[in-house]
């Protein structure tokens, strides 16, 4: 029986001193030369042995040492994004730490491949770190490839999604339409500290997070990213379920 664990990452982190509440990114290993530096840049994924085989354990050090000073985002100590390197098969997950400093999480590839698994949390000080590791898992790979989809309203668990992208003022914008069954607006709930989670990856790995603004559109905004297309992978609750939506984004020629 297979364990999944994390391999040993050699790449060097992101820091951004964006507050929890705001886009944060990471820019293929570089600090991000448009914010204020913090933190420890010497912060490294360590594989940890997991406890079952659907347990992805692993562990962030510093200079060897088990790095525990956490902070809260979002109600939680960390999230776990997942998704393959062709952009296909997205999860977020949320690991538990052991009093070890061991996280823990079960976890199942949806199709075999090379994921690329981004550990994105902050310390005490609320300094954001964004740590990306690559991992390999056997098993069928189903669809796969990188094809850019233009369509902008789409069906998802029963709701229809109209997915409006437009840049202002140096911003890249993402609004969102979301109605039911019966073609009535919904209600957005609270969920992880806001109404609204969305991520972008970029075919280079380039990763960045940010959440629905205040009020009750479905309104996100980010700073331009810097490669031409993204996959925007969105997350909503509605009525006690959370949805995820994934749209496509090219940067306007």
């Amino acid at each position: 029986m297979r364990t999944a664990t994390l391999l040993i990452a050699t790449a060097l982190i992101t820091l951004t001193g964006c507050t929890p509440t705001g886009s944060h990114r990471m820019d293929n290993g570089m600090k991000h030369n448009e914010m204020m530096m913090g933190g420890n840049p010497d912060l490294r994924f360590q594989e940890d042995q997991g406890e079952s085989t659907l347990d992805l354990a692993f562990s962030i050090r510093d200079h060897g040492t088990v790095f525990t000073d956490f902070g809260v985002s979002h109600t939680k100590e960390m999230h776990l994004i997942v998704v393959r390197d062709d952009l296909q098969y997205f999860q977020h997950l949320h690991p538990e730490r052991d009093k070890r400093g061991i996280w823990h999480v079960d976890f199942q590839p949806k199709a075999g491949g090379t994921h690329w698994l981004y550990a994105d949390f902050v310390d005490s000080a609320g300094d954001v770190y964004i740590l990306r590791e690559e991992k390999s898992y056997v098993g069928d790979i189903g669809r796969h490839g990188i094809a850019q989809n233009t369509q902008t309203v789409k069906s998802f668990d029963g709701y229809r999604v109209e997915f409006t992208p437009t840049v202002e003022d140096g911003d890249l914008i993402l609004r969102y339409t979301i109605i039911d069954q019966e073609e009535n607006p919904v209600r957005l709930q609270t969920y992880l500290g806001a109404k609204g989670h969305s991520v972008l990856i970029s075919p280079s790995g380039d990763f960045i997070h940010t959440h629905m603004e205040e009020g009750d559109e479905p309104v996100f905004r980010t700073p331009l990213p810097k490669d031409a297309f993204y996959r925007v992978f969105t997350q909503f609750q509605i009525e006690g379920t959370v949805i995820t939506t994934d749209f496509d984004w090219q940067i306007p020629s």
